[in-house]
């Protein structure tokens, strides 16, 4: 598992995050969230990539047959389709800009300026 700066950013931090950053209401990014989580989950069953510029691609991998790693299960394992992530090289860029520190706040075209820092 890859080290982080701490625990993992779980869906309610996301939703008071992009709630702040888009002055609106947590119960409102919430269901963005929900939204984006359902219409990626239908586009990867159909087969589809689902690509966002400058930050990656969505796509489903499929794994090769294999033998089963179990000694006393000598069979194959018949491959299955998993979902995967390709960052985009501009992203892969700012991360390795950056290393250990936090990568630049994104700039959403029409949202107020951050408050941060501003006592």
């Amino acid at each position: 598992m890859p080290r982080t700066a701490g625990p993992p950013i779980c869906k309610r931090t996301l939703a008071d995050e992009l709630a702040r950053s888009l002055s609106t209401s947590p119960r409102f990014a919430r269901r963005a969230i929900d939204a984006f989580q359902a219409i990626l989950t239908d586009h990867l069953l159909a087969g589809d990539c689902v690509q966002l510029a400058g930050f990656g691609r969505f796509h489903l991998k499929r794994t090769g047959r294999r033998v089963s790693n179990l000694p006393h299960v000598n069979r194959m394992i018949g491959g299955h389709r998993v979902p995967a992530f390709r960052p985009s090289d501009s992203l892969k860029q700012i991360i390795r800009q950056r290393p250990g520190e936090a990568p630049p706040q994104p700039t959403i075209p029409g949202a107020p300026a951050s408050s941060k820092g501003e006592g």
